[in-house]
Parts: C-alpha cells; structure tokens; sequence
C-alpha cells in the first residue's frame, strides 16, 4: 500500500479492489478496511483467487459488516 498513500489525497476520486486477500479474523479484517477506507472510498475485497466477479468470497458478510459507513 505504500505506492497507493502517495496518491493525491482525495479519496472519493479512488476505488480499491482486491482480490486473493487472505481469510483474517474480525478484528484484523476492521483494521485492514479501516486502512483501505483511508485511501479509496469505493472498495471491493474478496479472498477469491480466481472468478473474482462470478460469486461473494468466503468472508463476504464480514466484509460487508465492518465497511465504514
């Protein structure tokens, strides 16, 4: 994420997407879409590695409980 913090800062201009990201417990998974919602407002995670747009990944729920809103 290093190269995406040195983007211009306005974060309603990005989105991230994100696929293959490992299965992480509730409390790593908050952090990690805390840090993303910093950068980009639009995002997109799967733990997919593969038809990442043909079905939800595994922690699809849980991803979509700790989304800021």
């Amino acid at each position: 994420m290093a190269s995406l913090t040195a983007l211009p800062p306005n974060r309603s201009a990005y989105c991230v997407m994100m696929n293959s990201v490992p299965i992480m417990n509730m409390d790593n998974l908050r952090q990690f879409v805390d840090q993303l919602s910093q950068l980009a407002e639009f995002l997109f995670i799967t733990n997919n590695t593969q038809d990442f747009y043909e079905s939800f990944g595994a922690q699809w729920a849980n991803f979509t409980s700790v989304v800021p809103t």
